[in-house]
């Protein structure tokens, strides 16, 4: 099992896998405290069982391979679905604020992102057909972390199964 947490935004990924080891173990450029995090700027390590605990209400399981596409700026599971109908209702559901270009020679510019006015930010490619979304990272809620955090602590103390049940204290 691999935990790869950011101490900036808290954003943890576990993993395990045949894979696991090859693309986010030792061997790697990135192992132990310099992988990217796919949530904000910061550089995200490894993290044992013992550090894991401070992490318990952030923690996602993933592939091994979806670690990998997070890390390199692909986006979570869930970001990926870029198809027309998805691509049309972020942008009918908010105006554009910002293109987000960089400049290349000859007085041009590459596309790299849309970003609309509620926070959701449309990632740009090339392909062969022309520009490519290839991601549609949805702004974070707060509120809806704050609320799964409050639904699983409430479960815990249903099942019994929280730190007080198991310390008695």
């Amino acid at each position: 099992m691999i935990i790869i947490a950011c101490p900036q935004c808290r954003c943890a990924l576990r993993t395990v896998g045949e894979d696991a080891e090859q693309l986010l173990g030792k061997e790697t450029d990135y192992y132990p405290d310099r992988y990217p995090c796919p949530v904000c700027p910061s550089k995200a390590r490894i993290i044992d069982g013992r550090e894991a605990k401070e992490y318990l209400d952030d923690i996602r399981d993933l592939t091994p391979q979806e670690v990998f596409a997070a890390l390199h700026g692909l986006g979570f599971p869930e970001e990926q679905d870029c198809g027309e109908t998805a691509v049309q209702q972020a942008l009918r559901r908010s105006p554009l604020r910002r293109a987000a270009t960089r400049h290349v020679r000859n007085g041009r510019c590459c596309l790299d992102r849309l970003e609309l006015e509620d926070g959701t930010r449309l990632f740009i490619g090339s392909s062969s057909y022309g520009a490519v979304v290839y991601r549609i990272a949805e702004p974070h809620s707060y509120t809806q972390t704050l609320l799964n955090r409050i639904q699983r602590d409430a479960s815990t103390e249903t099942t019994g199964s929280g730190e007080e049940a198991r310390t008695g204290g």
